[in-house]
């Protein structure tokens, strides 16, 4: 064993590009393409650390198959783009000198940046060529917009070749070329893009349903394990550039991102249908995965931005992932804490965002959970507890900004025989309130561990918004002995970034609640006395 990994291990060293080429050699037979980057893979778990010349030729040789890929699809190609995207981003921990604008352009220029960047952004192809059952028919053409879906495509398709409505729904979009099948909810402009007098050519097929579901299913999973390698490629490389270089790697991406059209739908695309159809729940499981790493990317590029910013439009898109994610899984342990966690930091590092209006952005998602899952008793505590902490931070600014958030989302129809989901329960936000007023050790108690996830951002003025495991506030100074040994443990608390606040009482009471509402109200511009 250690002869072989010696000789392995100058092979790596002396030869990277012989040893890569032994691999690759092996794509062209179809039987043994899919085991030859597998080999590839377990070879890169395997090492504990990869030579950089090794890496690079690694990530040489991978782009070049997937570029080839684009141009000119094989066969059994979604297998070999899975694996190669997935050797792309376990490789990036060990490149050094990958500059994003450089390898934006290669792509582009070759017209693969949609399959490899998150920030992909190409124009869609104009029209598409659609060929009906019967191949002796004249084929139609569809005209494609930006926002076109293959449902649209498909719909057109149906009424020009006159498929009865009895049979409809056995009838889906092929591509011609992979004969891979389309998802009516995905979009055109995410798998054609313009090319000049080349147009795609689709196929109306009839097929049965259990042939249709297998398909479907398929190509859900492709789709969102490659959206997952491409999150993970764009993370481990903001993860992994160095610190003189992390201020133009943060920007790169928060630009393009913010220009994308695509963007934040491509994050938050979920096929709901499917989820109850797959057995184990496999694409339930890669989707939250995919939302855990698209929260840990803007994670990166926050916390990588300058705190002191008070430009709302800087962070409004990348919040509107955290708050889709939260509402799609916030009742997984995992994805409830992270995504909380992620809340409480963004609030203490763009302090003065939130200060004036940073929480119009979040509380109504967090109202809106809260008033219609009333039944999940470990979710309902998690938001009380991090409302409280909201609270701490910010103190009136917060307080103004929640009830100001959703005072237009109140449900007063006392009449209705169906919950309105989109709307919020009066006697929810009353139960709320009263649960910030509680004052107890249970109702102060970090039970799920929040805390230890907020990021502790050393920027900020040390006589504020730090989190310490021995300081509380005078608030919480009724705790008593933990475990029956008379011993007073201090959970983990945060203090408010207000000077102003410093030495108030961290207690939340619904009187002050009312007080500010009246006092709002009496200073309103429609007021007489003003």
């Amino acid at each position: 064993s250690a002869a072989a990994r010696k000789a392995l291990w100058t092979c790596l060293v002396d030869e990277p590009t012989l040893l890569i080429r032994f691999f690759f050699e092996k794509l062209s037979h179809k039987e043994r393409r899919i085991k030859s980057l597998q080999s590839l893979r377990r070879l890169m778990i395997c090492l504990t650390d990869i030579p950089p010349q090794f890496a690079h030729a690694v990530f040489n040789y991978v782009l070049g198959l997937l570029m080839s890929m684009v141009r000119s699809p094989l066969d059994g190609s979604q297998e070999l783009i899975v694996a190669g995207l997935t050797l792309l981003w376990q490789i990036i921990p060990y490149l050094h000198g990958l500059v994003l604008k450089d390898l934006k352009q290669i792509l582009r220029k070759e017209q693969a940046e949609m399959m490899i960047l998150i920030t992909g952004n190409i124009p869609s192809t104009k029209k598409v060529i659609i060929h009906g059952p019967d191949l002796s028919q004249i084929p139609t053409q569809a005209i494609i917009q930006e926002d076109t879906q293959f449902s649209n495509v498909l719909q057109e398709a149906l009424d020009f070749f006159g498929i009865p409505d009895s049979k409809r729904d056995r009838y889906y979009l092929i591509d011609v070329k992979t004969q891979q099948i389309h998802i009516p909810d995905t979009y055109v402009r995410d798998f054609y893009f313009f090319r000049r007098n080349i147009y795609p050519q689709l196929s109306l097929i009839h097929m049965d349903t259990k042939q249709s579901q297998k398909q479907l299913e398929q190509m859900s999973i492709y789709l969102k394990t490659t959206e997952l390698s491409k999150v993970l490629f764009a993370r481990y490389l903001v993860e992994n550039t160095p610190y003189n270089q992390i201020h133009n790697c943060v920007t790169f991406f928060h630009d393009e991102l913010i220009k994308s059209p695509s963007f934040p739908r491509k994050p938050l695309e979920s096929d709901f249908n499917l989820y109850t159809r797959i057995s184990d729940k496999e694409l339930f499981n890669l989707d939250m995965l995919h939302k855990y790493n698209w929260i840990k990317l803007i994670a990166c590029l926050f916390f990588n931005m300058d705190g002191k910013t008070t430009t709302t439009w800087d962070i409004t898109l990348f919040l509107n992932v955290i708050n889709g994610a939260f509402i799609l899984h916030c009742e997984d342990f995992a994805m409830l804490r992270f995504c909380l966690a992620i809340y409480i930091s963004t609030a203490k590092h763009f302090r003065h965002i939130f200060a004036t209006n940073g929480y119009l952005l979040i509380m109504p998602t967090f109202l809106r959970v809260y008033s219609n899952i009333q039944s999940n008793p470990m979710l309902k505590r998690a938001i009380e507890y991090c409302c409280r902490q909201f609270f701490i931070l910010h103190r009136i600014p917060f307080i103004l900004q929640m009830l100001g958030s959703i005072s237009q989302l109140l449900d007063f129809d006392e009449q209705a025989d169906v919950t309105d989901t989109n709307k919020i329960q009066p006697i929810n936000l009353f139960r709320l309130l009263i649960a910030l007023e509680q004052t107890s050790v249970d109702a102060m108690r970090d039970d799920y561990s929040i805390l230890e996830l907020v990021k502790d951002d050393s920027s900020s003025n040390k006589t504020t918004s730090i989190i310490t495991p021995t300081t509380m506030p005078i608030a919480n100074m009724t705790v008593v002995a933990a475990l029956g040994q008379g011993n007073m443990i201090a959970p983990s608390t945060i203090k408010t970034l207000d000077f102003c606040y410093a030495d108030d009482d961290t207690i939340f009471t619904l009187l002050n609640c009312i007080d500010v509402c009246v006092t709002v109200d009496f200073f309103s511009i429609n007021q007489l006395n003003n």
